[in-house]
């Protein structure tokens, strides 16, 4: 497959200077940190996931869809890779189907077994149709994610005016610091993904290590969205 669509990458950052805007009586968010996996890394496990949705007649009780379809639809298809850092692009009206066939016991036996697939939380529009990013995280032992919602103590939001970038921004407890210094070390040219509610908010590429315990989220937001999200974060502590 060739590569379509270059996604937009963030880098991963320190930062300061939060303002202080916080709402209340929100839903508390549940927000994780987690380690991808690249096209890369997983080509030959894509490749034979592929092969098997197209191959294996068995996937029609799974996919609703006939044989006929299923050549024409199947995962080669339906998932536009977009960039080596991550899996790909769907189109909204195919993402229920991806995700059928991610749920196949014999498509997941092919990949890492700490391998999950999630979409993003936003559609991105490309060219007047809408998509959502796919991505694959590695899931630690127990379920857990390396950081999480319990290592921030405080979430604010940012309003740089020159740039016009929205952004959210995060302290770490001390705890949290010195495990995030320790994660953004170990990937350094990777992307870590950011995400909220079993979403991806947002998978920036690794610049540093960051050793201060602060940093930013940075997804297109409005300033009520930030909010919202800052204050649903730090009712999710």
């Amino acid at each position: 497959m060739k590569y379509l669509f270059p996604a937009l990458f963030l880098i991963l950052f320190s930062c300061s200077n939060a303002s202080n805007k916080s709402l209340k009586n929100v839903k508390p968010c549940k927000l994780e940190f987690f380690e991808t996996y690249a096209m890369n890394d997983i080509q030959t496990a894509w490749s034979n996931a592929c092969a098997y949705v197209k191959e294996n007649d068995t996937l029609v009780r799974y996919m609703e869809l006939s044989l006929q379809q299923l050549e024409k639809r199947g995962l080669h298809k339906m998932v536009i890779q977009s960039n080596p850092n991550g899996i790909g692009l769907v189109l909204t009206t195919n993402r229920k189907a991806v995700d059928s066939m991610f749920r196949i016991p014999g498509v997941q036996a092919l990949f890492p077994k700490d391998l999950r697939f999630l979409f993003s939380e936003k559609e991105v529009n490309i060219n007047g149709d809408r998509y959502f990013e796919l991505y694959a995280i590695k899931m630690p032992e127990k379920n857990e994610a390396l950081i999480s919602g319990k290592d921030i103590q405080e979430a604010t939001v940012n309003v740089d005016d020159q740039n016009g970038i929205i952004s959210v921004m995060l302290e770490m407890t001390d705890d949290g610091a010195t495990r995030w210094a320790k994660m953004t070390e170990q990937n350094v040219g990777r992307s870590i993904a950011i995400v909220v509610d079993g979403q991806v908010l947002s998978c920036p590429i690794v610049q540093m290590a960051i050793t201060d315990g602060k940093t930013q989220i940075s997804g297109n937001f409005t300033v009520d969205e930030a909010n919202l999200l800052a204050a649903r974060i730090n009712a999710g502590k």
